[in-house]
């Protein structure tokens, strides 16, 4: 079950007004990530959308697909491991990554991918969003 800090409407159409919307306002948890959404925001040149921390339970999977959608289609996806373990792996199409804690990974959410946590540890990502400027309207 994920805990969101900061959701952005999947129904979000190109060229739509940023307005994210706070789900969790937890003032501490956002003055820790503050600095990571700066850079972020700034390496892909836009502006923080969805940012969650979700747990993916020990001895489960996220299984195969696709993200689709306006939202989807065009944001920047940074997966940053909080708490994982060797066993875990982020699998695109045959290939198998083990993301380290503290790592910074972009993925394309547009290729096939799935999760694998092959331990009894539960997973902990922080994944934040950007939407690159060209398509927002501020």
């Amino acid at each position: 079950m994920p805990i969101y800090y900061l959701d952005n409407i999947f129904n979000w159409e190109i060229g739509s007004l940023y307005k994210p919307n706070i789900i969790n306002n937890n003032s501490e948890l956002w003055k820790s990530i503050l600095p990571i959404i700066n850079f972020l925001e700034k390496t892909h040149n836009g502006k923080h959308g969805r940012i969650i921390l979700p747990k993916l339970f020990a001895n489960c999977e996220i299984p195969n697909h696709v993200d689709g959608g306006d939202y989807l289609d065009v944001v920047r996806r940074n997966h940053i491991p909080i708490i994982t373990n060797s066993n875990v792996f982020f699998c695109f199409d045959e290939e198998k990554i083990n993301m380290k804690e503290g790592e910074i990974w972009e993925i394309n959410n547009m290729k096939n991918h799935s999760v694998i946590n092959n331990s009894d540890f539960d997973r902990i990502h922080l994944i934040i969003d950007v939407i690159p400027k060209q398509y927002i309207t501020l």
